[in-house]
């Protein structure tokens, strides 16, 4: 072809080098077309990305060109139509946006179509990766746990970013570590898996610190870096706010370009996004979980506690302990999640607890089980809380099956928990209630405390009944007791003085003792003196100095002998401290188990024995007098009792009156009014029992 017709458009740009200059190093393609779609000009610098020269289309026909791309000829064909318009097409593996413009002559038919092409295949592959990138942000927001989110980090990363060698590090805040949660299958055989990051030790940690993001052509130039003979040589570290980092490796230098961090770091800012939400919502998870539990304790706690209500007005009810005993068991069986429950008194003689009453579905368990109280290889709850006095909880029953027999009887009746509360009335043990649930983790702390309330109020409602039953029983045993080198009160002080010390009474109280002691053999101002050096002592006075003896007062704030006697139902009957020995006669009920109440004697005063033991049948006058005696007792309150026996014992009736009220009153801690008006409430309700009684006899009628 003759290229002279189509020369003269080309001297148009080759007079002016300038022109020229700009269009060559400019990245665009200027071309013309005649009418017939002939290639009139060609320059400029992206000409370069087609694979040809400036000038050198020049003569030749668009049509045969591009034969082959159907989007390059219908442009052609639009602009020789004579349309002005602006289109993409691709050509030799590149995208291009050209400018078509016709131009006309003077009768408005197309002369020729000048044009302007603009390399735009980086910005379409950009504008691509946007938008995969927005669909992986998609995906980001459907992620439900930190997991999901950095395998999504490292799926985008990887095929969307074709980056290689990506690892998510989140912080572990229980060990204040970075751990690798996700990495691309390429960074294992690369360098092997990787490693968590303390503080301190490697790039990746200082990144996370910093909150800076960090490009490195060579990680090697890093005074950070972990291992200095790393094979890897590109890193880009992108903080992901206070979760942790994304990480892309690669082994050669300098592989990261600007473009490339730019949409890594948008991909990052939406992981952080996406990871802040999933912390969000799983606060919020964790906050329904946790409201919904408490709902459920609350539930389950108040009916615990209207069946603990019901439980409590029965034990006021009952007569016995066995009608303790039963009506607990019965009671907390009523519990739905509570399967089985049974109370069970240790036997010392027998070394194994032994079950006294149950309640619920399957009281076979007991048979099946030892309830030993010397087999360690037994360990069944309840043994444990006998021998501890402490509350035992079995949160899981599974939990060691092979290695305690028990658990597989329990499990095999759905007993999944298991709560053992010892039954406790001042250090006196009377024995361990067991409760089994059928679900988890079925006693929570909350539970747990008021069961461990609920065996001190069983253990002060028997020892309630056995007391009344000691004052209304028809007999009584007679108990003769030495006490060998007794830390008591009256032990210590008979034993530094050498002389004896006789108990005349005592008044328990509910913090002191009141203790009212005839002393002989001694000086009474010396004894007041060793009394009153005594911790333990809040005070002491003399109240009456006879010819051969004197009889003190003692206010003690530490457990005495005579208040523990009291406590259990025990009548003192004489207590006598001399030299090295102490002795005690006392009266209990008739069917006291005489074995433990000694026993429990024995873990407060080891050197506790028992000498002599007598059965002591009352005759009609005794019974009617005890009779008489316990009338007396249910009308007046303990407040009225503890005065009057305090002013019977301090001689506040005797003529003259070793005692004022106003020193028994101090005695027990109330003013003198208040002590004048217990007492005439009491002597009233006396005088007003004392008359009815007469009433009623034969004389009277």
């Amino acid at each position: 072809m003759d290229k002279t017709h189509y020369q003269p458009y080309a001297d148009l740009f080759e007079s002016d080098d300038q022109l020229r200059t700009l269009l060559n190093n400019a990245p665009v393609v200027l071309f013309a077309l005649d009418d017939e779609g002939t290639v009139l000009l060609s320059e400029g610098e992206g000409l370069e990305a087609l694979g040809v020269e400036p000038g050198e289309l020049v003569g030749m026909s668009v049509f045969d060109l591009y034969s082959d791309n159907p989007d390059v000829l219908h442009n052609v064909h639009q602009a020789l139509d004579g349309e002005s318009f602006v289109s993409t097409a691709d050509a030799n593996g590149r995208t291009f946006e050209s400018t078509f413009r016709p131009v006309f002559d003077d009768d408005e038919t197309v002369k020729w179509v000048l044009g302007v092409s603009v390399d735009v295949t980086e910005r379409q592959h950009y504008q691509e990766m946007l938008t995969t990138l927005h669909t992986s942000t998609r995906d980001l927001l459907d992620a439900e746990t930190r997991q999901d989110v950095a395998d999504c980090i490292v799926e985008g990363a990887t095929e969307v970013l074709n980056l290689s060698g990506v690892v998510v590090f989140l912080l572990d805040e229980t060990a204040n570590q970075l751990r690798p949660v996700s990495f691309s299958p390429d960074v294992p055989p690369f360098v092997g898996v990787p490693p968590s990051y303390r503080p301190g030790s490697s790039i990746t940690w200082q990144v996370f610190a910093e909150g800076e993001t960090q490009v490195f052509a060579d990680v090697r130039d890093s005074e950070y870096v972990d291992n200095p003979g790393t094979k890897v040589r590109s890193g880009l570290y992108i903080p992901l706010g206070s979760h942790g980092v994304l990480v892309a490796i690669s082994p050669e230098c300098a592989a990261f370009s600007d473009q490339t961090v730019e949409l890594v770091s948008l991909f990052a800012t939406n992981a952080e996004v996406a990871l802040d939400r999933v912390d969000r919502e799983e606060e919020l998870r964790d906050r329904d979980r946790v409201l919904q539990q408490q709902n459920e304790q609350l539930g389950q706690l108040n009916e615990l506690n209207g069946t603990i209500r019901e439980l409590v007005q029965r034990l006021v009810r009952a007569s016995t302990r066995e009608g303790i005993e039963r009506a607990v068991c019965e009671q907390l069986t009523t519990v739905d999640r509570y399967g089985f429950a049974w109370v069970g008194d240790p036997d010392i003689t027998r070394e194994e607890l032994v079950p006294r009453a149950w309640g619920g579905s399957d009281h076979s368990y007991l048979d099946s089980v030892s309830l030993s109280l010397t087999d360690e290889t037994a360990v069944e709850p309840a043994c444990v809380a006998a021998q501890t006095r402490e509350v035992v909880v079995v949160d899981n029953v599974a939990d060691d099956l092979r290695t305690a027999p028990w658990r597989k009887e329990a499990l095999s009746r759905d007993y999944q928990s298991v709560l053992a509360v010892p039954i406790v009335y001042e250090e006196f043990l009377y024995g361990v209630v067991t409760v089994y649930a059928q679900k988890l983790d079925g006693f929570d702390e909350t539970t747990t405390a008021v069961f461990g309330e609920l065996g001190e109020t069983i253990g002060y409602a028997i020892n309630a009944v056995e007391t009344k039953r000691g004052v209304l029983t028809n007999g009584t045993l007679e108990l003769d007791l030495r006490l060998s080198e007794s830390d008591d009160l009256l032990a210590r002080v008979a034993r530094q003085l050498s002389c004896r010390l006789e108990l005349e009474g005592v008044v328990p109280e509910t913090d002191t003792t009141v203790l009212f002691v005839t002393v002989s053999d001694a000086d009474v101002d010396v004894v007041l003196a060793a009394f009153e050096e005594l911790v333990s002592v809040q005070s002491v006075r003399l109240v009456a100095d006879r010819e051969t003896d004197a009889l003190v007062e003692v206010v003690s704030t530490d457990p005495t002998l005579a208040g523990t006697f009291s406590r259990y139902g025990a009548v003192p009957k004489s207590i006598v401290a001399g030299g090295d020995e102490l002795t005690a006669i006392v009266h209990v009920a008739y069917d006291t188990d005489v074995r433990a109440f000694v026993e429990m004697l024995q873990t407060k005063y080891p050197g506790a024995e028992l000498v002599a033991r007598r059965d002591r049948a009352q005759t009609d006058d005794t019974d009617a007098d005890q009779t008489f005696a316990a009338k007396l007792r249910e009308r007046l309150t303990d407040r009225q009792a503890e005065v009057m026996r305090a002013a019977y014992l301090g001689g506040f009736f005797e003529s003259p009156r070793a005692s004022t009220g106003e020193e028994i009153g101090a005695s027990l801690g109330i003013t003198q009014p208040t002590f004048n008006h217990h007492l005439r409430t009491g002597q009233r309700k006396l005088f007003e029992l004392l008359y009815e009684e007469r009433a009623t006899s034969p004389l009277d009628r």
